[in-house]
């Protein structure tokens, strides 16, 4: 990062409580005639609010946790940046990555021309981390040629895989900086900051405004949890998708043996990450497709109580009489695992119709007895 840049104190209202807790002492609270009482009050009040805070009891227990009294609280919620700045020996790690993406080595990056688009395409917000994303994927693509190396008997290359996972990272982007980015074209529209005759052209002017290094800058010290929430994003897709690699190149070979014993898979064709809610850190399920029109799913976590209910219904199918469960083939790696790929069909007669409504009885009655949950129609493949 430039020695160049001055880090003000409003970036540091990103901070956690957590990390504000740690260097607060006797000293900080004497200082109590800096706070903004009226500010903590109505922060406080808004805690208080919130179930089961409103129980006082509970409250306690909830401070209790952090090492906080209410009197701490309120010093918290209404003390100036300026006295948090002061009070923080560093600057948080996260904000030395984000201002080194912004200002790559101090030298401001070339303008790009932005393609014109209709003002009604979110996409063209993502020029305000483009640097961000761009730093990302060239670390990525560092980490993926190191993993994989000449190995040849792989179906894909890092130029296949790159832009498959990039896709998915500008995909949590958007969802991130959206509503701010909406905001901060009105403001400009309204401030009459933007040049052009129609839609189109101003939208192209708000995107090529946002290019300057400063702007970016000036607009995240308004945003910086945003700032520090992008970071993040990054962060957790460079780890995840690192590890998705390492699992699919470790094991590719049982891959190929379990689902498509005797057929060539082909080649990765498309990555479809964020195919479910994201846990752990980013984390979620990924559906991989190949050139022969073979799919898997990969989940980021252990799959044992999957096995065992197929297990229970394939013991259900050799017991009963009624329209047989489908059982899936899976690998469970214990971190993680692969499951076969399951396509939604419709039926094509009245037979098939009858046939799908049984055995939907059949597994609402299973599902019943296991006191299952989370079976909401998203989770759901008919």
């Amino acid at each position: 990062m430039s020695q160049q840049i001055s880090v003000s104190p409003s970036w540091h209202q990103a901070t956690t409580l957590a990390e504000r807790i740690p260097s607060l002492n006797v000293a900080a609270l004497e200082r109590i005639q800096g706070i903004d009482s009226s500010k903590a009050t109505r922060r406080l009040e808004r805690w208080r609010s919130q179930t089961p805070f409103s129980n006082d009891t509970y409250f306690a227990q909830r401070l209790e946790l952090d090492g906080l009294t209410e009197e701490k609280l309120f010093y918290l919620l209404g003390e100036p940046v300026e006295a948090l700045y002061h009070r923080l020996a560093n600057d948080p790690p996260w904000l030395a990555e984000f201002l080194t993406s912004i200002y790559q080595s101090g030298v401001e990056q070339p303008a790009v021309t932005v393609e014109k688009k209709k003002a009604n395409d979110a996409s063209g917000f993502l020029e305000i981390v483009r640097p961000v994303a761009e730093r990302s994927e060239a670390r990525l693509r560092e980490k993926l040629s190191s993993m994989i190396g000449d190995q040849t008997d792989l179906p894909f290359t890092v130029a296949d895989l790159q832009p498959q996972l990039k896709a998915h990272l500008l995909m949590q982007l958007i969802r991130l900086i959206n509503r701010t980015m909406v905001l901060e074209l009105n403001v400009a529209r309204m401030q009459g900051n933007l040049s052009g005759e129609t839609s189109e052209e101003r939208f192209a002017s708000f995107l090529e405004r946002i290019q300057a290094p400063e702007h970016r800058l000036a607009l995240f010290e308004e945003y910086p949890v945003l700032a520090r929430q992008i970071v993040t994003c990054v962060n957790h897709w460079m780890n995840f998708s690192v590890e998705f690699v390492e699992h699919l190149i470790k094991d590719w070979p049982e891959i190929k043996d379990l689902f498509t014993p005797g057929d060539d898979p082909g080649t990765i064709t498309e990555i479809k990450g964020g195919a479910g809610d994201s846990h752990r850190q980013g984390r979620s399920v990924i559906v991989v497709k190949f050139s022969s029109g073979f799919q898997i799913v990969y989940k980021p976590r252990s799959l044992a109580v999957d096995i065992q209910f197929q297990n229970l219904l394939t013991w259900l199918n050799e017991r009963g009489d009624h329209p047989p469960f489908r059982t899936l083939k899976i690998l469970n790696r214990e971190t993680h695992g692969w499951v076969e790929f399951v396509k939604a069909q419709d039926c094509s007669s009245e037979e098939e119709i009858a046939r799908f409504y049984e055995r939907q009885g059949g597994y609402l009655a299973l599902l019943y007895a296991l006191q299952a949950v989370d079976f909401h129609f998203e989770n759901l493949i008919a």
